[in-house]
């Protein structure tokens, strides 16, 4: 199977802190992969390296077998919806699903006009008086609907309902299904995403704990501690 990133000994550190420590992991393509671990864990600062928003401390990043480093190539084929995403003073959520539809070769429009609906998203409300859970619904109805063949969600769901956050898994698996490609999900909910997983990627203090396939794990249990 094609691994669509590779790490080997990947290292961000910032004086003391070790974000993503030596890490060495890959992931394979047309996968739905979980990066778990709790907070502070180097999930985020992981995702930001291989999206090239971050300059390694040591190690190597091959992403579609490119440093996504200034490549214009690889972010063109990718799609990275961070949490805390800010946007510009005055923009509203039709503002950023223009902007993106423009970015993304392969965006769908009329998924995102139907996710926007199921979300209940005020198009035309300034993003500064959006609830916590309107700002996560437009990175989601980003994500889907850019169908990019490289999309990672770090912490979707934040200020989502139950019921909103049922919507978005329901959601990305069947777009997922229709249209596969590889997504990357981070997460320090590992209950609720669990589902949606077809890999397991652990990290704590900026290092690989574990990584199997959900199936490996099926008739394993573990559990997870450590300080917020």
């Amino acid at each position: 199977m094609t691994q669509v990133i590779e790490t080997s000994a990947l290292s961000k550190h910032y004086k003391a802190v070790k974000a993503v420590n030596d890490l060495t992991v890959s992931f394979d393509e047309n996968r739905i992969h979980g990066l778990l671990g709790r907070n502070g864990a180097g999930k985020t600062t992981l995702m930001q390296l291989l999206t090239g928003q971050l300059f390694a401390t040591s190690g190597d990043i091959r992403v579609f077998g490119e440093s996504p480093l200034e490549n214009t190539t690889v972010m063109q084929r990718t799609c990275f919806i961070q949490e805390g995403q800010t946007y510009p003073d005055g923009f509203e959520p039709r503002h950023v699903i223009s902007i993106a539809a423009g970015m993304h070769e392969k965006w769908d429009q009329q998924r995102a006009d139907e996710l926007v609906e199921m979300f209940e998203l005020p198009m035309k409300r300034k993003i500064k008086k959006l609830s916590r859970g309107q700002l996560s619904a437009i990175g989601i109805i980003v994500g889907i609907a850019s169908r990019a063949d490289l999309t990672f969600f770090d912490e979707p769901y934040l200020g989502l309902d139950a019921v909103a956050r049922k919507n978005f898994y329901d959601a990305l698996l069947a777009d997922y299904a229709a249209h596969p490609r590889t997504i990357l999900i981070s997460s320090h909910h590992i209950d609720e995403v669990a589902p949606l997983l077809e890999t397991v990627t652990v990290i704590d203090n900026g290092e690989l704990l574990m990584q199997h396939d959900v199936e490996e794990l099926a008739d394993a249990a573990f559990a997870f501690a450590g300080t917020r």
